[in-house]
């Protein structure tokens, strides 16, 4: 129960960030968002690593599951931050919420974890849920609704990666290194995108 709290309070959290993003990105290149927001993150976690005297590197940060990790954080947060861009935001946010299934669906095949029938038949019925919100062969299909979908993937990869990731790695570190990978999707966007960086406006 303490658990399910928890997730909740992050889950309204996330629903936050994503109108806040959705506002900032109207004024601000993409690329620069996820660079800011990225250096917002690490710089929180490092003052948390720094306080609780955890070393910022390890070399178990260079293990294949953190650097599994780190491609499907980049992919996650790139492709979602496209997706509440250019799609209605509560499209992005419905989607985003079939994370927790393929996770779910994601552990019974690498971890052998298992689950129940009823746990199963939720699954279905959120997935069902998603595939009636993108709403394919509809004329109210937004190709870019499949943003969304290509985050929530990677979002799901991240997850399960954290739980390969080895026990030496604190979730503080994992926190580190999750925003220092969204600096870099922001600056590998920038490339792409050739906006000029804009002075936030307070």
């Amino acid at each position: 129960m303490i658990g399910s709290a928890w997730m909740i309070g992050s889950m309204a959290a996330f629903a936050i960030e994503d109108a806040l993003i959705k506002a900032v990105s109207q004024t601000l290149p993409i690329g620069q968002v996820l660079v800011l927001f990225g250096f917002g993150g690490a710089l929180i976690f490092v003052c948390v690593a720094v306080l609780r005297k955890e070393p910022l590197f390890h070399p178990d940060v260079l293990s294949m599951p953190m650097r599994i990790r780190v491609v499907f954080e980049i992919v996650g947060r790139l492709f979602y931050f496209l997706a509440i861009t250019l799609v209605p935001l509560s499209v992005a946010t419905v989607i985003l919420q079939a994370t927790p299934l393929f996770v779910v669906i994601g552990a019974v095949f690498l971890f052998s974890e298992k689950v129940g029938w009823r746990r199963w038949a939720a699954i279905v019925v959120g997935l069902v849920g998603v595939i009636i919100v993108i709403r394919p062969g509809e004329e109210g299909f937004s190709v870019f609704a499949l943003l969304a979908v290509v985050g929530m993937f990677g979002f799901a990869g991240r997850d399960l990666a954290s739980r390969a990731a080895p026990q030496s790695i604190s979730t503080t570190l994992l926190g580190v290194y999750g925003f220092l990978s969204i600096i870099a999707a922001g600056e590998l966007y920038s490339f792409w995108e050739s906006a000029t960086w804009k002075f936030p406006n307070f």
